[in-house]
């Protein structure tokens, strides 16, 4: 199961509902409320609404977690990256792409990225 930025929240809820032998994200963010405060000022109030709380789902997955996070994102905070990987209830490997911002993480963690996620998935 992979999800990246919003989408990673999709991914947690799946990881909560189905089994899944692994889950990939990349720049996750804790919950829409922080995002709100933190980034998103003008976050349409309907996605407030949604139960968008990868913080709170991560303590249900128990399954291998692989998270990527740019060390330079100005949308998603790397340190909402770290709280949701402390927050999982089975392994999580982090990986800190640097100088890397919120939409460059692939093309910036190149090589590395590709092999990280090759190990992960076999």
């Amino acid at each position: 199961m992979y999800g990246r930025s919003l989408g990673s929240a999709a991914a947690t809820y799946t990881a909560t509902r189905h089994p899944v032998a692994g889950l990939i994200l990349e720049s996750p963010f804790t919950n829409a409320a922080e995002m709100a405060r933190d980034a998103y000022r003008i976050l349409p109030r309907f996605i407030l609404r949604l139960s968008l709380d990868n913080l709170g789902r991560m303590k249900q997955v128990r399954c291998p977690v692989l998270l990527f996070h740019g060390t330079d994102d100005q949308l998603v905070p790397v340190r909402m990256g770290m709280q949701v990987a402390a927050a999982a209830a089975g392994p999580v490997e982090v990986v800190l792409i640097q100088a890397s911002g919120h939409n460059e993480t692939y093309e910036a963690g190149g090589e590395s990225y590709r092999r990280k996620v090759a190990q992960f998935v076999r």
